[in-house]
């Protein structure tokens, strides 16, 4: 089934299923959107997206990071732990030194360009919503 296949739905009066059809947004679809908002709630940090982009540029351990985003070091630990657990990044231990990592360079590397860019904002008129809306 494709996001444009509809689906019957029972009615909200007596429970009988309507003739009326509308779209549904498939499973799949659903679960990668759900995947992707608890991706982009765990990134939603500000100290988060700092130790990625620190990240992006290579792997680095716990005392660099820590060099870089002046934070206590068990609030830099929790950051980090949430960013293991969303698996956007993993660590190794080299010796006595923890070194982390981007599991997913490509994806937070865009993620973080489109952020750096500006993005104005673009108003809309009514009469250009309607003239913009088509009708079937």
């Amino acid at each position: 089934m494709t996001h444009s296949e509809t689906l019957s739905r029972p009615s909200e009066a007596g429970g009988a299923t309507t003739t009326e059809e509308e779209p549904i947004v498939t499973m799949l679809a659903a679960s990668r959107w759900t995947d992707s908002a608890r991706l982009l709630a765990v990134m939603a940090h500000p100290v988060r997206l700092a130790i990625l982009e620190i990240l992006c540029e290579k792997p680095r351990c716990v005392k660099h990071i820590n060099a870089l985003v002046p934070l206590a070091q068990s609030h830099l630990s929790q950051h980090l732990g949430a960013l293991r657990k969303a698996n956007l990044v993993a660590s190794l231990a080299c010796g006595p030194l923890r070194c982390y990592y981007v599991l997913q360079p490509t994806l937070v590397k865009r993620l973080i360009w489109l952020l750096c860019q500006e993005h104005p904002l673009q108003r809309r008129t009514c009469a250009s919503m309607v003239s913009g809306i088509s009708t079937s």
